[in-house]
């Protein structure tokens, strides 16, 4: 049965989910027992997580996965912003950056499975399983999005003033020299928008 779903709703609930996301099944798949390398795995794996998210978006609603894309991205700034985790919002967006880089690649999400082990166990001692678990992982998750937002018809709502907001934009992530500083994460709006598919 097909749910009927505002675009706010759908980028707010998710939103609520990637913020509120355990990562108990990955650290167990990896063995990851200390906090500080939990937590940098989860710096790492979120942004992996909207990857995902939005390719499974751009898969079923390709006409709105932009506009939800944008969306989406301007309200997590709104959420991580007021609480202080503009870090955090940053390393979303770079590693999106990254990760759409690597699909582009045959068996991409290999390589963004084996760069996670790599940088979340650094012992290579049962990397080959490891690697071969966490893809499977990763592509049971983009299934399951892809389950989630096929059973979802996007509506529209009568308050939704979506096309009044900013575009999120790649301007501070551009290469820079060494010497240059990026701009404020409230200065990350531009002309060009982000966006993880093509």
């Amino acid at each position: 049965m097909t749910q009927e779903i505002t675009r706010q709703r759908l980028v707010t609930e998710f939103i609520d989910r990637i913020t509120a996301y355990d990562y108990m099944e990955e650290f167990r798949l990896l063995g990851l027992s200390k906090e500080k390398k939990r937590q940098d795995f989860i710096s790492q794996y979120r942004p992996l997580v909207v990857l995902l998210w939005s390719q499974a978006l751009d898969y079923v609603h390709k006409t709105r996965a932009r506009q939800i894309m944008d969306m989406f991205m301007s309200r997590l700034y709104q959420r991580l912003a007021g609480s202080g985790g503009q870090t955090d919002y940053r390393r979303i967006r770079k590693g999106l950056v990254d990760y759409s880089e690597y699909c582009k690649e045959e068996n991409g999400l290999v390589l963004i499975a084996a760069r996670l082990v790599d940088s979340a166990s650094g012992v290579k001692t049962g990397r080959g399983e490891k690697v071969k678990l966490l893809t499977t992982r990763i592509i049971q998750t983009l299934k399951d999005f892809v389950d989630e937002l096929s059973a979802v018809r996007i509506v529209e709502e009568g308050g939704d003033l979506f096309f009044e907001e900013p575009a999120v934009t790649n301007r501070d992530l551009r290469p820079r020299k060494a010497d240059e500083v990026a701009p404020a994460p409230d200065d990350s709006l531009s002309d060009t928008p982000v966006y993880p598919f093509a």
